[in-house]
C-alpha cells in the first residue's frame, strides 16, 4: 500500500495541475467520457467536485483489450476507494461512495497487466446521489398493465439520466425492472393480461420521465393503465391507448421531503421529431445569440425551452450542437425562421447519445432566425438539466 500511495503522490504532482484545469477531464454527473490506455497514456486521470451529503458512483465500461483498475484519490494522492481488474468487454464500478469531506477528488485509471502491444479503452461515467430518501413499503414503483394485443414497453428515465426497461433491468441508484413483452403471433393470438414494472426501494430526489412505447402487435391500438406508488401512497392512474409510431409521455417528481406528484401534462409524442411550441412564444421569449455562438443554460419544468435569435444571410450554412452538461436532460434542437418555417430539427445526433445536432443547414433568405433548445417531448417532457449550445456559421 505504501508503494501505491507514493506512486499516486508522484503521479498527482505531475498530472493534476494540467488535467484538473482541463474541462474535458472534469466528470459531470451522468455525462460519459472516453479514454485510452497505450504506450503514450499509461494512466488516465479525471477530477470531480463533491459536496456532502451527496455521494458518488463511478461506472467504467471496459471497451479495450486490457484489464483496468479504478482508484479514487484525494488531493494528497491518498487512495480512498478502488475497484480492481475490470476485464475487457465488462463493466465495473464504485457504487454510492461518500467522500470524507467537501472538495475535489480524482479518478485514476490504469492497467493491471503489461501492455504487450495491447491498447486499453474505456467509457467512464460519474453519478451523483443526493441524500437518499428514506423508503417504506415498495419505495417508488411504476406499473404498466394492458391486455396484450400489442407489444408495449415501459421505460423510466431517472433523475441521474439512466433508463430502465425490459432490455436494461437495473440502474446504479437501485432501480429494478420486472416483466417482459411477449412476441405475438396474430394467427394464434389470445388476449391476455400483461404487466411491466420499474421499482426503487429508495427513490432519489428529482424528476422521473415515464415512457410507454409501442413496438408492434395485432391491433392498431391497445388501452393501457399506468399506476405510480410512492411509499404508501398510490396516485391517480394514468391511462392511454397505444398508437403506432408514437410514445406516451408523462412524469413524476420526488421532492426532498419524500413526497411526490404526477406531471400536470401527459400525452402522445410522435417518433418523428416535430416542434410543438408556438412560433409566437419562441419569438417573444427569444434572446440574442451571443457573439461566439456559445450558450450555457438549464432546461426544467419552469423553463422547458430556450430560443436564441440571430441575423442570417441568404446562403449561410449554420450548424449547431447542444450537449447535456448535468442531470437527466434529453435535448432536442430546432432551427426556424420567425415565420415558423422549420429548416431543421434533431432529437439524437447519434444512436448512442441523447445530445442533439444540426449539421450544415442552408439559410433560405436573409433575415432573423431562431435556434431552439428544448427537451424530448418538450412541454410534457420530464427530463431536466444543464446544457451547452454551440452555433457556428452565423455571419450576421
Amino acid at each position: 500500500m505504501r508503494k501505491i500511495v507514493i506512486w499516486l503522490v508522484i503521479l498527482l504532482s505531475t498530472m493534476s495541475v494540467v488535467q484538473a484545469q482541463d474541462e474535458s477531464r472534469v466528470l459531470q454527473t451522468g455525462v460519459p467520457l472516453s479514454g485510452v490506455i497505450d504506450i503514450h497514456h499509461l494512466t488516465q486521470m479525471y477530477s470531480f467536485t463533491s459536496k456532502l451529503p451527496a455521494s458518488s458512483g463511478i461506472k467504467l465500461q471496459n471497451t479495450g483489450a486490457l484489464p483496468l483498475k479504478v482508484v479514487i484519490i484525494d488531493s494528497t494522492g491518498t487512495p480512498l476507494t478502488h475497484v480492481d481488474d475490470i476485464a475487457p468487454a465488462t463493466e465495473g464500478g464504485i457504487d454510492s461512495w461518500q467522500p470524507p469531506a467537501d472538495g475535489t477528488y480524482f479518478v485514476v485509471i490504469y492497467p493491471t497487466e503489461a501492455l504487450n502491444n495491447r491498447t486499453g479503452s474505456f467509457i467512464l461515467t460519474r453519478y451523483e446521489y443526493p441524500q437518499p430518501l428514506s423508503a417504506t413499503g415498495v419505495g417508488l414503483q411504476f406499473e404498466l398493465d394492458w391486455q396484450a394485443g400489442a407489444r408495449l414497453s415501459l421505460e423510466i428515465r431517472d433523475p441521474l439520466g439512466q433508463s430502465i426497461h425490459w432490455k436494461n433491468t437495473t440502474t446504479t441508484d437501485g432501480g429494478s425492472f420486472v416483466g417482459d413483452t411477449d412476441p405475438i403471433d396474430c394467427k394464434t393470438f389470445t388476449p391476455h393480461a400483461q404487466m411491466q414494472a420499474a421499482r426503487w426501494q429508495g427513490a432519489v430526489e428529482g424528476s422521473y420521465e415515464i415512457l410507454v412505447h409501442t413496438i408492434d402487435g395485432c391491433a392498431n391500438s391497445v388501452p393501457f393503465t399506468l399506476s405510480v406508488k410512492l411509499n404508501d401512497q398510490t396516485y391517480p392512474a394514468l391511462s392511454g391507448t397505444s398508437q403506432a409510431n408514437s410514445t406516451f409521455v408523462s412524469g413524476f417528481a420526488v421532492s426532498a421531503d419524500g413526497t411526490g406528484g404526477l406531471s400536470a401534462q401527459s400525452g402522445m409524442v410522435s417518433t418523428t421529431p416535430t416542434l410543438a411550441i408556438q412560433t409566437a412564444q419562441l419569438v417573444s421569449t427569444a434572446e440574442a445569440l451571443p457573439t461566439g455562438g456559445v450558450v450555457t443554460d438549464q432546461i426544467d419544468d419552469d423553463h422547458p425551452y430556450h430560443s436564441y435569435r440571430f441575423e442570417g444571410q441568404l446562403g449561410d450554412t449554420v450548424s449547431a450542437v447542444v450537449k447535456r452538461t448535468s442531470g437527466s436532460l434529453d435535448t432536442l434542437i430546432a432551427l426556424l425562421d420567425t415565420n415558423g418555417n422549420l429548416l431543421a430539427i434533431n432529437d439524437d445526433s447519434a444512436a448512442d447519445t441523447t445530445d442533439s445536432a444540426i449539421n450544415g443547414a442552408r439559410l433560405r433568405h436573409s433575415g432573423t432566425y431562431l435556434i431552439v433548445v428544448t427537451r424530448y417531448a418538450q412541454m410534457i417532457g420530464a427530463t431536466a438539466g444543464g446544457f451547452e449550445l454551440t452555433v457556428t456559421g452565423v455571419k450576421g
